[in-house]
């Protein structure tokens, strides 16, 4: 696979009593950060998914971008996102990626959407990390996770988006995705 550009986006860490919170988002090529998003959400808000098509296709790379990965489908507390509509608006798979296995609350919460409008998927361990995608086949998915993961088990863009979001916000990055 050639040389393609992604996009990692994560939520920055709020306190509570915030009203929004930063979405950050790294564009890449392997090996070569190539620029940097950013936009506010509501917390617990439903804005999430219109604010990320929003960046992307006000973004320079817009066009380029060939993958999206999320860190969980859940920004700013329970702001909840529509990737199937994020794929369908910007044409690219989307790959929601989380390290923990989710919870029974999550599920339960992936399965009431999955009854509304969202439709979200189901949960998949790829590479022992949590994977939920849309937009193309499992064993694509898998070979976009690989090209873009140089350290552990998350692609580069989505750990760069965390490092970063969480290093503007808090002073200092912290933490695994």
């Amino acid at each position: 696979m050639k040389k393609i550009r992604a996009i990692g986006i994560d939520d920055s860490p709020f306190k509570k009593g915030d009203n929004h919170c930063f979405i950050i988002g790294v564009i890449y090529r392997p090996e070569i950060v190539e620029g940097v998003l950013s936009t506010k959400i509501k917390i617990d808000g439903n804005d999430a998914t219109d604010k990320i098509i929003e960046m992307i296709k006000r973004s320079r790379f817009s066009d380029e971008i060939k993958v999206i990965f999320l860190n969980s489908i859940t920004f700013g507390g329970l702001n909840i996102v529509d990737i199937n509509k994020i794929s369908k608006s910007l044409n690219a798979p989307v790959v929601c990626i989380t390290r923990k296995k989710p919870t029974l609350k999550l599920k339960k919460l992936v399965e009431k959407l999955k009854k509304e409008t969202m439709n979200a998927p189901p949960f998949f361990e790829v590479n022992k990390v949590y994977v939920q995608y849309t937009g193309d086949s499992i064993k694509k998915i898998k070979e976009y996770i690989n090209l873009f993961t140089n350290i552990g088990n998350v692609p580069e863009p989505l750990r760069l988006a965390h490092i970063i979001a969480s290093g503007v916000f808090t002073g200092q990055s912290r933490g695994r995705i």
